[in-house]
């Protein structure tokens, strides 16, 4: 009888032991898992400070971009303006907004490459697609250029300086009231030519828009 019980004893100890390991296995199991994805959530954690500071930086230099259109939108309603002054300001604003998006190019390159790289990593990286294809088109800007070229807006500038240049040579810099009226069309076309640059504007104030929107709280 003290054999049976003895060895009952060793069964049920080595059922206790068995069942000990397996739970000791699941609890190990448990906290790697859960060490992993507190790992994981860091990393979640450092992308979006990451996006939020590179979206501060461009933030910080995009007054001169948000200005553009309506700077020339205010140009085309001015009609008590010399030429000359007209194109200083269109050369001026052009300057100022190449030089300001030069300023933003590189951050909006380590938003896009942060971005890339973590495209399919984690959960909150629904909708990077769309970011990644806007920011990629945002930082083609020989292309904005290329559009302003095909939209002639070049070939009016130099119209411009043409009738201008003659009026120095022939007339003493006098415009006639039909060359004034010529160089006003062609400024108006000129205002319109630029339209590839109203729209990148749009499209980085969009972007950082809604990238704020999505992750400055989170």
């Amino acid at each position: 009888m003290k054999s049976v019980e003895f060895v009952c004893e060793i069964f049920l100890a080595m059922v206790a032991t068995i069942i000990a390991f397996f739970q000791w296995r699941d609890q190990l199991r448990y906290a790697k898992e859960e060490k992993k994805e507190a790992a994981k959530r860091e990393e979640e954690k450092r992308i979006m400070q990451t996006i939020v500071l590179e979206i501060s930086e461009i933030e910080k230099c995009t007054d001169k971009i948000n200005e553009f259109k309506n700077i020339m939108s205010e140009l085309s309603k001015r009609n008590d303006s010399s030429p000359n002054y007209v194109m200083q300001i269109f050369d001026e604003t052009m300057e100022q907004y190449e030089n300001s998006f030069k300023e933003i190019f590189p951050h909006l390159e380590r938003l896009y490459n942060e971005l890339l790289l973590n495209e399919e990593r984690f959960p909150m990286s629904h909708g990077y697609g769309r970011y990644i294809a806007d920011i990629r088109t945002i930082l083609d800007f020989d292309l904005v250029k290329r559009q302003r070229r095909n939209n002639n807006y070049d070939k009016l500038r130099i119209e411009i300086h043409r009738l201008m240049l003659e009026a120095w040579k022939n007339n003493d810099g006098y415009l006639t009231p039909e060359v004034r009226l010529t160089i006003g069309e062609k400024t108006e076309q000129m205002v319109r030519a630029l339209e590839p640059y109203y729209c990148h504007a749009t499209q980085i104030n969009s972007v950082l828009y809604e990238l704020k929107t999505r992750y400055e709280n989170m």
